[in-house]
């Protein structure tokens, strides 16, 4: 007879089942909460690893180089921009006239060309308006004294004077030369002291094979034809008229100034250095003539150096000749007249 009896679960089996499972949902839920609270920190994980901190090393590196190479470089134009503005301040104000000069600062600052300095220029010329600064104008030449003096007058004659001068050499041994400064009357003839031609005031034929004469300029020496004196005295106070073989090439005669000398005529005194061969002029408010004695003495306070023996006096007002140098004392220093008779003229 079949056992139609149901069968009843036995709770006591049942029990740790549900125990287990319940316990396994609390396990899961308690990870599901923990990853929900570590995923926003987890976002931050990669910087946090060495890659990616030297990922962030690499570009934090880059970007402080980036901005010290800018701001080097923004530097240096500034500078540089400074000192081309400066270099066109001092251009601007190479003009000879005090009013030119103030013209062209109110020009650069107004027109904004030196945007570094406008404001501190307009001040000043408002402040000073006398006290226009001046560059001297650069040259193949050295100045003793002012150079505020060099006006474009003044410098076209300096020039003038430049080309005319030479330098007489008179042979003192074997190797030995002594050098005078010479001025170039026209194109053969040139002007110095005698003693810088010849020891004595007669000086013979075989004399001239020991001058030379040096145009400058790289070019060659040129022999000496013949030397004539024009004796005022001793060889202190007389001249020498040196005839040349051959013309000075490149050499622009200086003419001889037609009036007399007077007390406080301002003068210039170029020369050639004895001893390097630059040139240079003496010229400053000084520079003018102080005295005269006889006929033929000029006194006058100019600044002279090694070689300017024989060194023309020129008057700064004409830019002709109308003396020659001589020596210095303690009184002045002397020079020759020279005349357009002394050289048959």
């Amino acid at each position: 007879m079949p056992d139609n009896t149901s069968t009843v679960e036995d709770p006591t089996k049942r029990e740790p089942f549900e125990l287990e499972k319940r316990k396994f949902e609390e396990e899961q839920s308690i990870k599901r909460d923990s990853l929900e609270t570590e995923r926003p920190n987890d976002a931050f994980g990669f910087f946090k690893s060495p890659l990616g901190l030297a990922i962030i090393g690499g570009l934090v590196t880059i970007l402080v180089n980036s901005a010290s190479s800018y701001f080097s470089t923004q530097n240096t134009l500034n500078v540089e921009r400074e000192k081309l503005q400066a270099d066109l301040i001092k251009k601007y104000l190479e003009a000879p006239e005090k009013k030119a000069r103030e013209d062209n600062l109110k020009f650069l600052a107004g027109a904004g060309l030196i945007p570094a300095y406008g404001k501190r220029i307009e001040d000043y010329l408002k402040s000073n308006p006398d006290a226009i600064p001046h560059t001297p104008i650069s040259s193949d030449y050295k100045t003793f004294g002012d150079p505020n003096i060099l006006s474009g007058t003044v410098l076209d004659k300096i020039a003038a004077i430049r080309n005319s001068l030479v330098v007489v050499r008179s042979r003192q041994g074997a190797v030995e030369w002594r050098k005078c400064t010479g001025v170039l009357i026209d194109q053969t003839t040139v002007v110095t002291m005698s003693y810088c031609a010849a020891d004595n005031l007669a000086v013979p034929a075989a004399g001239v094979q020991n001058l030379k004469v040096d145009p400058g300029k790289g070019n060659p020496l040129i022999d000496v034809k013949d030397v004539r004196i024009v004796d005022h005295g001793s060889s202190a106070e007389s001249i020498a008229l040196v005839t040349l073989t051959a013309p000075a090439p490149n050499n622009t005669p200086l003419q001889i100034e037609t009036a007399s000398p007077s007390v406080g005529l301002k003068l210039i005194l170029p020369f050639v250095d004895g001893r390097t061969s630059e040139f240079y002029a003496s010229v400053d408010e000084d520079c003018k003539i102080t005295n005269l004695k006889g006929t033929s003495g000029i006194g006058y306070r100019c600044d002279g150096d090694v070689g300017s023996a024989g060194a023309p006096i020129v008057s700064m007002e004409t830019g002709r000749i109308l003396g020659v140098h001589s020596m210095a004392t303690q009184e002045a220093r002397w020079g020759v007249r020279l005349t357009a008779a002394d050289v048959g003229l």
